[in-house]
């Protein structure tokens, strides 16, 4: 009977631990936002294309800028491996420049960035380079980059 009270403890002390764990990860990966894109293009300027950005975090973020700039297609990059943006890169399809903007994107909620008219890009099978977005939140120093449009259309 002793046996069994030892063995039931120690399942017990181990099982607690365990949850200690799971919850020490999640308190650390909800610190921050978890962003991630939805895309719809149209070729027409007077629509626009839209890009939705999607946060499954419960930390809710709010978009001071965001930049629209064309890379060369590399594989690594695509995959998230090498996601380096050269200093002096002269390839930004979009910027606000001096603007700065206020989206605000609550947690587990969305928001939205349109370009139409003049901030219309090209996304189908003429474009050469891949387009990302590369979005500078209140949650972060450095900018998340996110492919919008390979080369190519595909």
């Amino acid at each position: 009977m002793e046996k069994i009270v030892t063995i039931l403890t120690q399942i017990g002390a181990f099982t607690g631990f365990v949850a200690f764990v799971f919850k020490a990860y999640e308190f650390w990966r909800d610190r921050r936002p978890s962003l991630r894109i939805s895309t719809s293009f149209t070729s027409d300027p007077n629509r626009g294309s839209t890009i939705l950005i999607l946060n499954s975090s419960k930390v809710g973020t709010t978009i001071n800028y965001y930049t629209l700039e064309a890379l060369p297609p590399s594989w690594l990059r695509r995959r998230g491996w090498w996601r380096r943006f050269p200093e002096g890169h002269d390839h930004v399809e979009f910027t606000l420049e001096a603007e700065h903007v206020k989206i605000e994107v609550p947690g587990y909620g969305q928001g939205m960035i349109k370009f139409s008219e003049a901030d219309h890009f090209q996304w189908g099978v003429k474009r050469t380079d891949d387009l990302y977005l590369r979005v500078w939140t209140s949650t972060r120093e450095a900018p998340f980059s996110f492919l919008v449009a390979r080369a190519g259309g595909s």
